[in-house]
């Protein structure tokens, strides 16, 4: 008799999560028949890691967890993610831990959207399932509001006399951030094209990546998220809210 499939989440888990456990061991009970459906929807063993922050960004509460739940699995790893964006120190040990995963494959599931922090993560999984209109998009790292690579340009038009020491070091980071940034998600795509996309900055940083869009840029991404991870993101979205979270 197979083992039933064990749930990992990430965040204090609420009422609606609770529920969507139960259901789940429910509809995936030894007991039950299993269903023919194309392999992107199956579940995987373990899994899913769910990275849905409450405020949208992910932290490094965030990465812990992430560090921590990978660190347990033993067999293939779900990720369902939900997410703004979040900030850098918190994202990119997040990618490392996924890329440097050993013990199965990871698969990233995007129901609505991933953007910015949250492409990075899904891009270091080995497949992306997309949902019916989910987007993706552009990962070129902001600093202070503004596009690092915006940043670096006008530092580069204007002469050292017309700005101020804050902004020297401003865009000194934005150029340290910017090279960081590409160097790493170059490891994590394909085409010269996915790359020039992703990090230029030639796009507002909430311009989506269609799934349409993100074939023609050979990211690895497929069609289709299971029904059980739709509504244990919506589980976790409509949880009673706890006062640190307000």
């Amino acid at each position: 008799m197979s083992e039933r499939p064990k749930y990992l989440y990430l965040g204090l888990a609420g009422l609606g999560m609770a529920g969507a456990f139960f259901a789940l061991q429910e509809m995936f009970g030894s007991s039950a028949k299993p269903v023919a459906e194309p392999n992107i929807k199956k579940l995987a063993a373990v899994g899913p890691i769910v990275i849905a922050p409450p405020k949208g960004l992910i932290t490094g509460e965030d990465t812990h967890r992430v560090q921590a739940k990978l660190r347990e699995a033993t067999g293939p790893v779900d990720m369902v993610i939900h997410a703004y964006g979040g900030f850098l120190a918190a994202v990119d040990p997040i990618v490392h831990a996924v890329k440097s995963y050993n013990r199965g494959k990871v698969r990233a599931f995007v129901p609505y959207f991933a953007y910015s922090g949250g492409t990075m993560v899904a891009l270091a999984a080995d497949q992306i399932g997309m949902g019916e209109g989910a987007v993706l998009g552009p990962v070129d790292p902001q600093i202070s509001g503004f596009a690092a690579a915006d940043l670096i340009g006008l530092s580069n038009r204007k002469s050292a006399d017309a700005i101020d020491d804050a902004f020297v070091l401003m865009a000194g980071l934005a150029e340290k951030t910017y090279n960081e940034t590409r160097t790493l998600v170059e490891q994590l795509v394909k085409s010269r094209a996915a790359l020039d996309r992703l990090t230029s900055g030639s796009t507002s940083h909430a311009k989506p990546i269609t799934f349409a869009e993100a074939k023609t840029l050979q990211l690895p991404v497929s069609e289709g998220v299971p029904e059980a991870y739709y509504r244990l993101l919506e589980g976790r979205l409509k949880r009673p809210r706890i006062l640190w979270e307000l």
